[in-house]
């Protein structure tokens, strides 16, 4: 199946095959790269549509309007080292939360190979307390992790609404001890365990 897209730099136009969307290439009339993105409007999930924008431009609250083809919905939260947007996939047409560092905190090659890495081992484990990683990759220099989108809340969060009893709290430890014990047991070792960085979907289950 052939499919049109454009060059969001020069607006030149290309039509592609579907199985190209999402990659990046090459615009041979200005020589800047972009991914490759559908322009049917048809194709994109009823989410995706306003936010179908090409990459480099910013929504209205300053976060990127699309980084690779992922195309952001809102920014769920930041800390030190990056920020977590919902998007949607086009592709696949599905949510995910994009992780995506702050300009500047890679200070070498290694730390850039390392971030990439660590994702590459991660999508490995297939476990129902472990977040699905999806995808992972740089997209003209903006590095992003896409894993799956949990519609809850972070233990921290949870915690200050309203503290677990000794019951339910001993039923988080139990499903938390046996996802790191799972992941340890494939050579993967989660080095920042802490209730932010643990959600809660809407039926209560804990996801690392």
């Amino acid at each position: 199946m052939r499919i049109d897209t454009k060059c969001p730099h020069c607006s030149a136009s290309y039509q592609i095959g579907e199985e190209k969307l999402g990659r990046t290439a090459k615009c041979a009339k200005c020589g800047a790269s972009f991914t490759l993105n559908s322009i049917d409007r048809n194709t994109l999930p009823p989410a995706a549509i306003e936010t179908n924008a090409p990459a480099g431009r910013v929504t209205d609250n300053g976060a990127p309007a699309q980084i690779g083809r992922f195309q952001i919905q809102a920014k769920l939260g930041a800390g030190a080292f990056g920020a977590v947007y919902r998007a949607i996939d086009p592709l696949l047409k599905r949510e995910v939360a994009l992780k995506v560092p702050h300009a500047g905190v890679f200070t070498s090659e290694a730390d850039k190979a390392r971030f990439l890495r660590e994702p590459q081992a991660a999508a490995q484990l297939r476990h129902p307390n472990i977040v699905p990683i999806y995808d992972a990759g740089v997209d003209n220099g903006q590095f992003y992790i896409a894993s799956a989108f949990i519609d809850g809340k972070t233990l921290e969060q949870q915690f200050e609404e309203q503290r677990p009893d000794f019951r339910a709290a001993a039923k988080l430890v139990i499903a938390l001890a046996e996802a790191l014990d799972y992941a340890h047991g494939q050579g993967i070792v989660h080095r920042d365990v802490k209730p932010a960085n643990i959600m809660l979907d809407n039926k209560g289950v804990p996801l690392l």
